[in-house]
Protein backbone atom coordinates (compact mmCIF):
# COMPACT_ATOMS: atom_id res chain seq x y z
CA UNK A 1 0.00 0.00 0.00
CA UNK A 2 1.28 3.56 -1.12
CA UNK A 3 -0.55 6.01 1.08
CA UNK A 4 -0.48 9.68 -0.54
CA UNK A 5 0.00 12.26 1.74
CA UNK A 6 -2.33 15.24 1.00
CA UNK A 7 -2.32 17.94 3.87
CA UNK A 8 -2.50 21.01 2.42
CA UNK A 9 -2.68 19.13 -0.79
CA UNK A 10 -2.96 20.96 -4.10
CA UNK A 11 -4.90 20.27 -7.46
CA UNK A 12 -1.54 19.41 -8.52
CA UNK A 13 -1.27 16.65 -5.62
CA UNK A 14 -5.01 15.16 -6.87
CA UNK A 15 -3.84 14.84 -10.84
CA UNK A 16 -0.45 13.12 -10.03
CA UNK A 17 -2.00 10.92 -8.04
CA UNK A 18 -4.85 9.87 -10.81
CA UNK A 19 -1.49 9.43 -12.84
CA UNK A 20 -0.17 7.51 -10.34
CA UNK A 21 -2.97 5.30 -10.34
CA UNK A 22 -3.27 5.03 -14.09
CA UNK A 23 0.12 3.02 -14.22
CA UNK A 24 -0.46 0.57 -10.92
CA UNK A 25 -3.19 -1.41 -10.36
CA UNK A 26 -5.83 0.36 -8.35
CA UNK A 27 -6.31 -1.77 -4.92
CA UNK A 28 -2.35 -1.31 -4.75
CA UNK A 29 -2.71 2.77 -4.50
CA UNK A 30 -4.22 4.05 -1.08
CA UNK A 31 -5.26 8.10 -1.10
CA UNK A 32 -5.28 9.88 2.30
CA UNK A 33 -8.42 10.78 3.70
CA UNK A 34 -9.15 14.59 2.28
CA UNK A 35 -7.86 13.33 -1.46
CA UNK A 36 -10.92 10.10 -0.97
CA UNK A 37 -13.26 12.74 0.33
CA UNK A 38 -13.12 14.93 -2.86
CA UNK A 39 -13.14 12.24 -5.07
CA UNK A 40 -16.72 11.25 -3.28
CA UNK A 41 -17.83 14.77 -3.78
CA UNK A 42 -18.25 14.52 -7.12
CA UNK A 43 -20.85 11.61 -6.77
CA UNK A 44 -22.76 12.97 -3.77
CA UNK A 45 -22.89 16.94 -5.26
CA UNK A 46 -24.99 19.06 -2.42
CA UNK A 47 -27.51 21.51 -4.09
CA UNK A 48 -27.02 23.85 -1.10
CA UNK A 49 -23.74 24.34 -2.02
CA UNK A 50 -24.01 25.38 -5.65
CA UNK A 51 -27.62 27.12 -5.42
CA UNK A 52 -29.15 27.72 -8.66
CA UNK A 53 -28.73 31.36 -9.99
CA UNK A 54 -32.09 33.63 -11.49
CA UNK A 55 -34.91 31.76 -11.89
CA UNK A 56 -33.18 28.44 -13.47
CA UNK A 57 -34.52 26.59 -10.65
CA UNK A 58 -37.76 26.50 -12.70
CA UNK A 59 -35.82 26.02 -16.21
CA UNK A 60 -33.29 23.25 -15.09
CA UNK A 61 -34.32 19.59 -14.90
CA UNK A 62 -32.25 17.46 -12.57
CA UNK A 63 -29.55 15.76 -14.31
CA UNK A 64 -29.18 19.77 -15.67
CA UNK A 65 -29.04 20.26 -12.09
CA UNK A 66 -26.62 18.11 -11.00
CA UNK A 67 -24.45 19.17 -14.75
CA UNK A 68 -24.28 22.68 -13.31
CA UNK A 69 -23.38 22.29 -9.91
CA UNK A 70 -20.06 19.21 -11.20
CA UNK A 71 -19.29 22.36 -13.37
CA UNK A 72 -18.66 24.61 -10.42
CA UNK A 73 -17.20 21.69 -8.50
CA UNK A 74 -14.58 21.97 -11.09
CA UNK A 75 -14.47 25.09 -11.03
CA UNK A 76 -13.65 25.79 -7.56
CA UNK A 77 -10.93 24.09 -7.56
CA UNK A 78 -9.18 25.11 -11.06
CA UNK A 79 -10.30 21.89 -12.94
CA UNK A 80 -11.35 21.25 -16.35
CA UNK A 81 -13.82 19.00 -17.57
CA UNK A 82 -15.65 17.78 -20.64
CA UNK A 83 -19.60 18.09 -20.47
CA UNK A 84 -20.18 15.11 -23.04
CA UNK A 85 -24.28 14.90 -22.43
CA UNK A 86 -25.77 13.56 -25.88
CA UNK A 87 -27.26 15.48 -28.36
CA UNK A 88 -30.82 16.78 -27.27
CA UNK A 89 -29.77 17.11 -23.40
CA UNK A 90 -28.86 21.00 -22.79
CA UNK A 91 -25.11 21.23 -22.83
CA UNK A 92 -26.23 25.07 -23.63
CA UNK A 93 -28.25 25.77 -20.87
CA UNK A 94 -25.72 24.06 -18.13
CA UNK A 95 -23.46 25.99 -19.50
CA UNK A 96 -25.68 28.87 -19.30
CA UNK A 97 -26.45 28.50 -16.06
CA UNK A 98 -22.70 27.68 -15.04
CA UNK A 99 -21.71 31.25 -16.72
CA UNK A 100 -24.92 33.28 -15.05
CA UNK A 101 -23.63 31.71 -11.19
CA UNK A 102 -20.93 34.34 -11.99
CA UNK A 103 -22.44 37.27 -13.44
CA UNK A 104 -21.55 39.68 -10.16
CA UNK A 105 -17.65 38.78 -10.53
CA UNK A 106 -17.67 38.92 -14.14
CA UNK A 107 -18.70 42.72 -14.33
CA UNK A 108 -17.05 43.06 -10.83
CA UNK A 109 -13.47 42.42 -13.17
CA UNK A 110 -15.03 43.25 -16.26
CA UNK A 111 -14.18 40.07 -17.74
CA UNK A 112 -16.15 38.25 -20.15
CA UNK A 113 -17.11 34.79 -20.82
CA UNK A 114 -15.94 33.80 -24.15
CA UNK A 115 -18.62 31.33 -26.13
CA UNK A 116 -15.75 29.34 -29.14
CA UNK A 117 -18.51 27.28 -31.32
CA UNK A 118 -18.59 26.87 -35.07
CA UNK A 119 -20.19 29.83 -37.35
CA UNK A 120 -23.35 27.44 -37.80
CA UNK A 121 -24.35 28.08 -34.52
CA UNK A 122 -23.20 31.10 -33.27
CA UNK A 123 -26.68 32.98 -33.84
CA UNK A 124 -28.35 29.97 -31.84
CA UNK A 125 -26.34 30.69 -28.83
CA UNK A 126 -27.46 34.37 -28.84
CA UNK A 127 -31.10 33.08 -29.09
CA UNK A 128 -30.20 30.48 -25.99
CA UNK A 129 -28.72 33.49 -23.92
CA UNK A 130 -31.97 35.86 -25.15
CA UNK A 131 -34.50 33.06 -23.66
CA UNK A 132 -32.64 32.24 -20.70
CA UNK A 133 -30.94 35.90 -18.98
CA UNK A 134 -32.14 38.37 -21.21
CA UNK A 135 -30.47 40.90 -18.73
CA UNK A 136 -27.01 39.90 -20.05
CA UNK A 137 -24.72 41.81 -22.34
CA UNK A 138 -24.25 39.45 -24.74
CA UNK A 139 -21.94 40.09 -28.27
CA UNK A 140 -21.29 38.49 -31.12
CA UNK A 141 -17.53 38.74 -32.44
CA UNK A 142 -18.63 38.45 -36.12
CA UNK A 143 -18.79 40.28 -39.40
CA UNK A 144 -16.00 41.81 -41.17
CA UNK A 145 -12.56 42.70 -39.31
CA UNK A 146 -13.50 46.06 -39.33
CA UNK A 147 -16.27 45.28 -37.78
CA UNK A 148 -14.67 43.19 -35.37
CA UNK A 149 -12.48 45.83 -34.87
CA UNK A 150 -15.37 48.12 -33.56
CA UNK A 151 -16.75 45.00 -30.93
CA UNK A 152 -13.31 45.21 -29.46
CA UNK A 153 -12.93 47.99 -27.98
CA UNK A 154 -16.11 47.55 -25.84
CA UNK A 155 -15.33 44.01 -25.29
CA UNK A 156 -14.88 44.63 -21.88
CA UNK A 157 -18.22 45.97 -21.14
CA UNK A 158 -20.05 42.72 -22.08
CA UNK A 159 -20.49 40.02 -20.30
CA UNK A 160 -20.41 37.12 -22.85
CA UNK A 161 -18.55 37.01 -26.20
CA UNK A 162 -19.70 34.77 -28.51
CA UNK A 163 -17.33 33.76 -31.26
CA UNK A 164 -16.23 31.14 -33.79
CA UNK A 165 -13.86 28.94 -34.58
CA UNK A 166 -13.29 30.23 -37.92
CA UNK A 167 -12.67 33.46 -36.56
CA UNK A 168 -10.38 32.73 -33.62
CA UNK A 169 -7.82 31.87 -35.87
CA UNK A 170 -8.04 35.22 -37.56
CA UNK A 171 -8.03 37.21 -34.11
CA UNK A 172 -5.87 35.64 -32.24
CA UNK A 173 -3.38 38.07 -32.28
CA UNK A 174 -5.39 40.22 -29.85
CA UNK A 175 -7.86 37.74 -28.20
CA UNK A 176 -4.44 35.93 -26.71
CA UNK A 177 -4.21 38.74 -24.73
CA UNK A 178 -7.44 39.06 -23.38
CA UNK A 179 -7.59 37.54 -19.56
CA UNK A 180 -11.53 35.94 -20.33
CA UNK A 181 -13.14 34.36 -16.94
CA UNK A 182 -14.69 31.36 -18.73
CA UNK A 183 -14.12 29.75 -21.83
CA UNK A 184 -16.61 27.32 -23.31
CA UNK A 185 -15.89 25.48 -26.21
CA UNK A 186 -18.93 24.05 -28.01
CA UNK A 187 -18.30 21.03 -30.28
CA UNK A 188 -14.68 20.59 -28.73
CA UNK A 189 -14.13 17.86 -31.04
CA UNK A 190 -13.31 21.06 -33.96
CA UNK A 191 -10.07 21.15 -32.60
CA UNK A 192 -9.28 17.15 -32.11
CA UNK A 193 -6.28 16.83 -34.34
CA UNK A 194 -3.56 19.23 -32.56
CA UNK A 195 -1.94 19.65 -35.49
CA UNK A 196 -4.38 22.22 -37.00
CA UNK A 197 -4.27 25.96 -37.21
CA UNK A 198 -7.63 26.07 -35.13
CA UNK A 199 -5.97 23.70 -32.54
CA UNK A 200 -2.93 25.83 -31.54
CA UNK A 201 -5.09 29.20 -31.30
CA UNK A 202 -7.24 27.70 -29.14
CA UNK A 203 -4.54 26.73 -26.65
CA UNK A 204 -3.60 30.69 -27.15
CA UNK A 205 -6.66 31.52 -25.79
CA UNK A 206 -6.59 32.60 -21.19
CA UNK A 207 -9.27 32.19 -18.86
CA UNK A 208 -9.95 31.59 -15.47
CA UNK A 209 -12.04 28.40 -16.18
CA UNK A 210 -12.34 26.33 -19.50
CA UNK A 211 -14.93 23.65 -20.34
CA UNK A 212 -15.16 21.55 -23.49
CA UNK A 213 -19.10 20.39 -24.29
CA UNK A 214 -19.52 17.63 -27.28
CA UNK A 215 -21.29 14.92 -27.56
CA UNK A 216 -18.80 13.48 -29.42
CA UNK A 217 -15.82 13.65 -27.15
CA UNK A 218 -14.20 10.19 -29.10
CA UNK A 219 -14.59 10.22 -32.46
CA UNK A 220 -12.24 8.69 -34.35
CA UNK A 221 -9.35 7.68 -31.83
CA UNK A 222 -8.95 7.97 -28.02
CA UNK A 223 -6.21 10.58 -29.07
CA UNK A 224 -9.28 13.21 -29.46
CA UNK A 225 -9.68 13.07 -25.97
CA UNK A 226 -6.02 13.85 -25.19
CA UNK A 227 -6.26 16.69 -27.59
CA UNK A 228 -9.85 19.02 -26.08
CA UNK A 229 -7.68 17.94 -22.40
CA UNK A 230 -4.56 19.56 -23.79
CA UNK A 231 -6.52 22.69 -24.09
CA UNK A 232 -9.02 22.36 -21.21
CA UNK A 233 -6.89 21.12 -18.92
CA UNK A 234 -3.22 20.21 -19.73
CA UNK A 235 -1.60 19.14 -16.29
CA UNK A 236 -4.07 16.14 -16.64
CA UNK A 237 -2.04 14.30 -19.15
CA UNK A 238 1.25 14.64 -20.28
CA UNK A 239 2.72 14.86 -23.81
CA UNK A 240 0.78 12.49 -26.65
CA UNK A 241 3.28 10.21 -26.52
CA UNK A 242 3.36 9.40 -22.93
CA UNK A 243 -0.74 9.46 -23.34
CA UNK A 244 -0.30 7.17 -25.93
CA UNK A 245 1.36 4.37 -23.78
CA UNK A 246 -1.89 4.11 -21.31
CA UNK A 247 -4.57 1.66 -22.14
CA UNK A 248 -8.38 2.16 -22.36
CA UNK A 249 -8.73 1.35 -18.45
CA UNK A 250 -6.00 3.49 -17.22
CA UNK A 251 -7.26 6.86 -19.27
CA UNK A 252 -10.81 5.69 -17.87
CA UNK A 253 -10.00 6.02 -14.64
CA UNK A 254 -8.08 9.51 -14.90
CA UNK A 255 -10.49 11.36 -16.44
CA UNK A 256 -13.38 9.74 -14.45
CA UNK A 257 -13.84 12.80 -12.49
CA UNK A 258 -13.36 15.02 -15.20
CA UNK A 259 -15.89 13.45 -17.69
CA UNK A 260 -19.59 14.08 -17.19
CA UNK A 261 -22.39 12.23 -20.05
CA UNK A 262 -25.56 10.99 -19.66
CA UNK A 263 -27.21 9.72 -22.43
CA UNK A 264 -30.83 9.51 -23.63
CA UNK A 265 -31.85 6.59 -22.61
CA UNK A 266 -30.54 7.19 -18.91
CA UNK A 267 -32.91 10.37 -19.01
CA UNK A 268 -36.15 9.16 -21.15
CA UNK A 269 -38.12 9.72 -18.19
CA UNK A 270 -37.13 13.28 -17.30
CA UNK A 271 -37.66 14.61 -20.80
CA UNK A 272 -41.00 15.45 -22.02
CA UNK A 273 -42.31 14.11 -25.65
CA UNK A 274 -41.01 15.87 -28.40
CA UNK A 275 -43.17 18.53 -29.98
CA UNK A 276 -43.20 19.94 -33.53
CA UNK A 277 -44.60 22.95 -34.84
CA UNK A 278 -44.28 23.15 -38.36
CA UNK A 279 -44.31 27.16 -39.84
CA UNK A 280 -44.68 28.26 -43.60
CA UNK A 281 -43.69 31.46 -44.51
CA UNK A 282 -43.17 33.37 -47.81
CA UNK A 283 -39.82 35.26 -49.18
CA UNK A 284 -39.59 39.06 -49.35
CA UNK A 285 -40.15 40.07 -52.71
CA UNK A 286 -36.19 41.23 -52.67
CA UNK A 287 -35.48 38.08 -51.12
CA UNK A 288 -37.35 36.01 -53.43
CA UNK A 289 -35.80 37.73 -56.48
CA UNK A 290 -32.11 36.64 -55.27
CA UNK A 291 -33.14 33.02 -54.80
CA UNK A 292 -34.55 32.77 -58.15
CA UNK A 293 -31.79 34.08 -60.04
CA UNK A 294 -29.67 31.49 -58.19
CA UNK A 295 -31.93 28.78 -59.14
CA UNK A 296 -31.73 29.80 -62.50
CA UNK A 297 -28.29 30.00 -62.56
CA UNK A 298 -28.12 26.41 -60.95
CA UNK A 299 -29.91 25.17 -63.43
CA UNK A 300 -28.44 26.40 -66.35
CA UNK A 301 -24.72 25.79 -65.19
CA UNK A 302 -25.78 22.08 -63.70
CA UNK A 303 -29.23 20.72 -63.79
CA UNK A 304 -29.26 21.55 -67.67
CA UNK A 305 -26.75 19.15 -68.69
CA UNK A 306 -27.18 16.49 -66.39
CA UNK A 307 -27.97 13.16 -67.27
CA UNK A 308 -26.92 9.60 -65.79
CA UNK A 309 -23.03 9.62 -67.03
CA UNK A 310 -22.59 12.92 -65.65
CA UNK A 311 -24.89 13.00 -62.08
CA UNK A 312 -22.27 11.31 -60.58
CA UNK A 313 -19.57 13.77 -61.40
CA UNK A 314 -21.86 16.86 -60.60
CA UNK A 315 -22.71 15.72 -56.86
CA UNK A 316 -21.22 17.97 -54.84
CA UNK A 317 -21.60 20.79 -57.17
CA UNK A 318 -25.76 20.02 -56.78
CA UNK A 319 -25.61 19.65 -53.04
CA UNK A 320 -23.20 23.07 -52.66
CA UNK A 321 -26.43 24.73 -54.55
CA UNK A 322 -28.55 23.23 -52.67
CA UNK A 323 -27.19 24.30 -49.85
CA UNK A 324 -26.99 28.07 -51.01
CA UNK A 325 -30.14 27.94 -52.06
CA UNK A 326 -31.02 26.88 -47.65
CA UNK A 327 -28.61 29.91 -46.99
CA UNK A 328 -30.46 32.33 -49.46
CA UNK A 329 -34.06 31.29 -47.26
CA UNK A 330 -32.16 32.18 -43.97
CA UNK A 331 -30.87 35.80 -44.69
CA UNK A 332 -29.59 36.04 -48.67
CA UNK A 333 -26.87 38.40 -46.93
Amino acid sequence: EVPLQAENWSETTLVRGLQLIAKTKEETIAFEASIRNFLQDFKNLNEDDYPLPGNFSSILRPYQIEGYQWMRKLAENQFGGILADDMGLGKTVQAITFIYSYIDEIRHKQSPALIVCPSAVLYNWLQEWMKFVPDMKVVILDGKQSERQLIRKDIHVADVVITSYTLIRKDIHWLKNERFHTIIFDEAQSFKNPLTETHKSVKQLSSQYKFALTGTPIENAIEDLWSVFHIIFPDLFLGLQQFSELNNAAIARIIQPFVLRRMKTEVLEELPVKEEKIERIDLYKEQQKIYLAYLAKLKEDTLKHLDKRTLRKNRIRILAGLTRLRQLCCHPA
